[in-house]
């Protein structure tokens, strides 16, 4: 549960991430004019919207290894966009490209939790709740201190590496859920 709690946590932060510091990154580090700035969290939470209504479907189609794995190097490469990209209007494109590839990971986990036999399923979903909000409740502050130790769209980039060791585990808890 602590490695599915964990993969919970860093897709959790990484959506705080956008919601706390998106406009920011679009305002001051590419002079995006802060009255637009709030485009790119808008551009995720639609995204992550439309991806939410349709997800228990794509995840029947795509099995849970496929949509944890697919969903997290999307979240990883729309967190790359919209931190690097020269455009606004291709970092906005990033913010929406996270949203759609972050909003079945988490429910996804915690179906896995709910299907593992290792522990009770209450304490399993609880355990991976725990840790998946410490993201929420952590990550902003992170995200400052390391920006302010480098810059903000590097602090960015270190979340696009979270993601990718996201999509690194997923295999391993998919067997682990099925092997309980």
């Amino acid at each position: 549960m602590v490695l599915i709690g964990a993969m919970a946590g860093l897709t959790f932060l990484s959506e705080s991430a956008v919601l706390d510091w998106g406009a920011i990154l679009l305002s001051e580090s590419k002079g995006m004019p802060i009255d637009r700035a709030g485009a790119g969290y808008a551009a995720f939470a639609l995204a992550m919207t439309i991806t939410r209504f349709v997800g228990d479907g794509v995840v029947a189609r795509l099995g849970n290894l496929k949509a944890l794995a697919g969903g997290a190097l999307l979240t990883a490469a729309g967190i790359a966009m919209a931190a690097w990209a020269d455009d606004n209007w291709v970092s906005i494109a990033g913010f929406a490209l996270t949203g759609f590839g972050a909003a079945n990971i988490v429910p996804v986990l915690f179906t896995l939790a709910g299907t593992q036999k290792a522990m009770p399923v209450g304490y399993a979903i609880s355990a991976v709740s725990l840790l998946g909000y410490l993201g929420v409740f952590v990550g902003p502050a992170l995200v400052g201190h390391v920006a302010a130790l480098l810059t903000l769209p590097l602090s960015f980039g270190l979340l696009a590496v979270l993601m990718l060791a996201v999509a690194c585990l997923s295999a391993q808890v998919v067997k682990a859920a099925r092997a309980d």
